[in-house]
């Protein structure tokens, strides 16, 4: 979705996005999405039982970082609206 919303804005408003946002945007999505959900992989490795309401104390520092990830997840989504919305009003125009 996220890729088709890039490809498609040039098509639906005439203007190209800039490459340095996409780029921007690309990599911290990356980064946050492994952030998020890597520890879970080693935590389900630990013996944390999956969808319980509360967490033991061992885990609450994994937990406060992938709170962390999904924060820079937000930001870097706000990132994308944010490029999006500039092409939208006024991006570099396609040959």
């Amino acid at each position: 979705m996220v890729t088709a919303a890039g490809y498609w804005v040039g098509k639906i408003t005439g203007y190209q996005y800039n490459e340095k946002w996409g780029r921007i945007h690309f990599y911290l999505f990356t980064l946050a999405i492994n952030i998020v959900f890597l520890p879970m992989h080693f935590l389900g490795m630990a013996g944390m039982a999956r969808r319980i309401p509360d967490y033991a104390d061992g885990y609450l520092n994994w937990n406060s970082f992938m709170t962390t990830g999904s924060l820079l997840t937000l930001l870097s989504l706000t990132t994308l609206m944010r490029s999006l919305q500039r092409t939208s009003r006024a991006g570099l125009e396609l040959l």
